[in-house]
């Protein structure tokens, strides 16, 4: 069963239907609030043109492979993809760059992490939550930590994907502290018009019937049911 978009508190995922510390919130509100354009996702994968859409999605787990593929084709096809390090590995390696891994980031004797960005706008954040990646690198850095890209940006076909390796910083209980919240609010302006947040692998969404197949153990099925979505995603 899938847990319904409410106010749930108590959860530890990053989800934009929460108001507790760990959800995300503050972030989708900051940025409605500002006049940036935001809707969720409840399915997956989205349907819409991918040109100048900004697509969040904040569960550090990889995707299923049949989403994992959606979301690559999203990105070639000039969208942009901000999520975290650890899921995005995936799709470097399914588009040949094997290499790609998701790295702890080392701070050496601070504690918490002094994160810095080119905007001159600082926040800490723990060493233990940072993260970064390492063999492929970056076309745009916006924030680092002891030289490392913890935020950046990663072209791919005609889009690009960013890497939240800071990802604890948009968290209800600390976007508030330091300039997390003006930072987070840079990024989301310079990379796209319209940002879309996944409730889909946050476990807030209706999961489609790919998705579902895949879970169980008749993935021929899957294939089948990807093939026919994707006819209607061009249609």
């Amino acid at each position: 069963a899938l847990r319904a978009p409410d106010n749930d508190r108590q959860t530890l995922v990053a989800t934009t239907y929460s108001s507790g510390e760990f959800g995300a919130k503050a972030l989708y509100l900051l940025l409605e609030q500002s006049g940036v354009t935001v809707s969720r996702l409840r399915q997956f994968p989205p349907c819409n043109d991918s040109q100048g859409t900004a697509l969040w999605i904040l569960s550090p787990l990889p995707l299923p492979p049949i989403d994992a593929d959606a979301a690559l084709d999203f990105v070639r096809g000039g969208g942009t993809l901000l999520a975290p390090p650890d899921l995005l590995v995936d799709l470097f390696v399914r588009n040949g760059v094997a290499k790609a891994r998701a790295v702890k980031s080392a701070c050496g004797s601070e504690h918490p992490c002094a994160v810095t960005t080119p905007w001159k706008l600082g926040f800490t954040a723990p060493d233990t939550s940072l993260r970064h990646l390492t063999g492929v690198a970056a076309d745009d850095l916006y924030a680092s930590a002891s030289g490392e890209p913890v935020v950046a940006r990663y072209a791919i076909g005609d889009g690009s994907v960013v890497s939240l390796g800071a990802l604890d910083s948009l968290r209800n209980h600390v976007i508030g502290d330091g300039d997390a919240g003006p930072f987070w609010m840079r990024v989301a302006a310079t990379v796209g018009d319209h940002h879309a947040f996944d409730e889909v692998h946050t476990g807030y969404g209706d999961l489609n019937l790919i998705t579902l197949l895949w879970r169980a153990p008749y993935r021929w099925a899957a294939r089948s049911e990807e093939r026919r979505v994707g006819k209607e995603c061009r249609s």
